[in-house]
């Protein structure tokens, strides 16, 4: 039954983003604590920052981010902010960030949940290995009044 309502629910947000016309993408990040070789997030940290820029969507789905990584987004994309929060509560905790155009849109709801019995906490559900966590916002385009609203989901196995 839980799976059908979170696929139910990203059903109708896809329906709201049929309405209008928007840029959206999404990337998973991959951490920047790990050990990464040649795909080492250093590496790879100014071609993320290109592609971004290159693409210049109005919403950015982030998975995988530390805040390291979700700063250093920031600090060569000034006009972006990012929601979210961690799925954990260590220092490494990974992010399930929704990146927006902060001069272009407001904020009028935001969410982190835990795909859990208890879905208000830092928590696991079920069978999970790791903490899942769905990110949501509804924002409000600042010219328009029109709304939209965004979900991103991790499932990390």
């Amino acid at each position: 039954m839980k799976k059908y309502f979170s696929l139910s629910f990203l059903f109708m947000v896809l329906i709201t983003f049929a309405q209008q016309n928007l840029s959206v993408m999404s990337y998973n990040i991959r951490l920047g604590s790990v050990d990464d070789g040649a795909n080492h997030w250093n590496i790879r940290k100014q071609k993320l920052v290109d592609l971004i820029n290159y693409y210049d969507a109005d919403f950015i789905g982030i998975q995988e981010a530390q805040i390291p990584q979700l700063d250093f987004i920031k600090q060569n994309n000034p006009q972006l902010a990012f929601i979210g929060k961690p799925r954990s509560e260590d220092e490494n905790a990974e992010y399930s960030a929704i990146f927006y155009k902060k001069d272009q849109y407001n904020v009028l709801e935001q969410k982190t949940s835990w795909l859990s019995e208890t879905p208000d906490r830092v928590s696991k559900g079920w069978d999970a290995a790791y903490n899942r966590i769905i990110t949501y916002g509804l924002f409000q385009d600042k010219k328009t009044k029109k709304r939209s609203g965004l979900l991103i989901l991790i499932l990390i196995m």
